[in-house]
This record gives C-alpha cells, sequence and structure tokens, in this order.
C-alpha cells in the first residue's frame, strides 16, 4: 500500500499547470491536500499561515524553476531561511519544463531536492514521490 500524502504545495506561474497538476493529484487517491501558488513571494506567505495555524510546513513541495521575478530557485533558498534545521521540512521536486543540464545538476548538488522531474506531473510520479516518503 503507497503511503498517503498528507499535503502538497504546487508552485508554478502557470494557472492552468496548476489546475492540472491538481487534478492529478486528486485523481491519483494518493493526495489528501492540495495547495497552489502562482509566484514564490505567495508560496512564502502561504507556508508562513500553515506554520502559524498548523506548525508544519507541506509533505510535499512541487517547485516550476522558471518563473517571472523571483524563481524556484530562489524559493528553495528562502525555504531553507524559514525552517532552519529545527522543524521537519517538506519533500521538494522540481517539476520543470527546463531541458537545461545545468538545473538538473543543480538540483543534483542541493540536498533539500529529493527529485527533479520534467513536466507535467503524471500519476507515477506521484507515486514515486510517496514511496519516497515511505522510507523517510
Amino acid at each position: 500500500m503507497t503511503k498517503k500524502i498528507k499535503s502538497v504545495l504546487l508552485i508554478d506561474d502557470d494557472e492552468l499547470t496548476n489546475t492540472l497538476h491538481r487534478i492529478i493529484l486528486q485523481k491519483s487517491g494518493i493526495c489528501e491536500e492540495v495547495e497552489s501558488a502562482l509566484t514564490v513571494e505567495e508560496a512564502i506567505g502561504l507556508l508562513n499561515a500553515r506554520m502559524l495555524n498548523i506548525g508544519e510546513s507541506p509533505e510535499v513541495i512541487f517547485i516550476d524553476l522558471n518563473m517571472p521575478g523571483l524563481t524556484g530557485w530562489d524559493f528553495i533558498s528562502e525555504y531553507g531561511k524559514m525552517l532552519g534545521d529545527s522543524r521537519r521540512k517538506s519533500v521538494m521536486v522540481i517539476l520543470t519544463a527546463s531541458i537545461n543540464p545545468d538545473d538538473a545538476k543543480k538540483a543534483k548538488s542541493i540536498p533539500e531536492v529529493a527529485s527533479y522531474k520534467n513536466k507535467p506531473l503524471t500519476t507515477e510520479m506521484v507515486e514515486e514521490i510517496a514511496e519516497l516518503l515511505e522510507t523517510k
């Protein structure tokens, strides 16, 4: 039995992509709660509110890299500063359309990034991430 993912945050500047990914997560039957943000600033606001209200970050965060303004890389940096070492951190998955091999290489060098995937999100990817959570 695949572990249920309690909560997911989608960060992508394309609303249609967030909607598609939300549908895939909900139809997978693995994910219980899905939030989405169109900007890094909005995502940080959602995380701050979540930390204040329930004291924890989402189990999984899917991050697009190439967004106007602050990028997915900026989010990863800010997220690390927000939580420090004292709280359970999310499993971060870069979900991108980037075909730049330097992005994949950089992602592998960041310990907080559990996986680097190309869009669109699939049910198989969701199942892989859920299995990854089982080993944590």
